[in-house]
């Protein structure tokens, strides 16, 4: 097992590699319940809220933004 010292996390964290991977893993799991068309689950205000997948916007994602016409 590698042992990492914790300059080595902070230096993936600022980097920004760990967010990136979450942001590209939050849009390849709408676009995954969006072909399957099944429901997200979301936490907000305490609980737990099923969304359609099409309701969840994607900033950036031109296929979504043609098929809502702008």
């Amino acid at each position: 097992m590698i042992r990492r010292s914790s300059k080595d996390i902070d230096a993936l964290m600022e980097g920004g590699a760990v967010e990136r991977a979450s942001w590209l893993a939050f849009q390849d799991a709408v676009r995954r319940h969006r072909q399957g068309n099944v429901e997200m689950v979301f936490w907000e205000d305490g609980k737990m809220v099923l969304k359609s997948p099409f309701d969840v916007v994607i900033p950036g994602d031109d296929a979504w933004e043609d098929a809502d016409g702008e």
